[in-house]
């Protein structure tokens, strides 16, 4: 499903692996992680591409990711690491397969302060395939 093959893509890229230990969730984290650095994938909304002759197998997805790390600098580093490797991306991606993904942009930072966790987030288009 393209739930799992995201997460794996981002898990696997090198700055979320060198700062949160390749530690990427869909929809919500576990528990005993809330104070090491992680990161949160989830669909905002989404789109099922119809045609005259039914649903065309063309799906598009708002995905926000969330960046959480000990301290801003981690967090914005991972931001911007999947965000170079995920914009423009397209092709095979596990066994989904990617018509496009288009960054839609950023979301305010955050700081939670009883976690002392910094939170960087970004949005992204995600065009693919049923």
């Amino acid at each position: 499903m393209i739930q799992g093959d995201l997460v794996a893509y981002v898990a696997a890229n090198s700055s979320v692996a060198a700062k949160a230990g390749g530690r990427a969730y869909w929809l919500t984290a576990p528990q005993d992680s809330s104070a090491l650095s992680h990161v949160v994938l989830t669909q905002v909304s989404g789109e099922r591409d119809l045609t005259h002759g039914g649903e065309s197998g063309l799906l598009e997805m708002r995905l926000q990711i969330d960046f959480v790390a000990t301290n801003f600098a981690d967090a914005a580093a991972m931001r911007e690491a999947v965000c170079a490797a995920l914009n423009g991306y397209k092709g095979a991606m596990g066994s989904s397969t990617i018509n496009a993904i288009q960054h839609a942009g950023d979301l305010p930072d955050q700081y939670e302060d009883g976690a002392a966790l910094y939170m960087a987030s970004s949005d992204f288009m995600v065009s693919y395939q049923k």
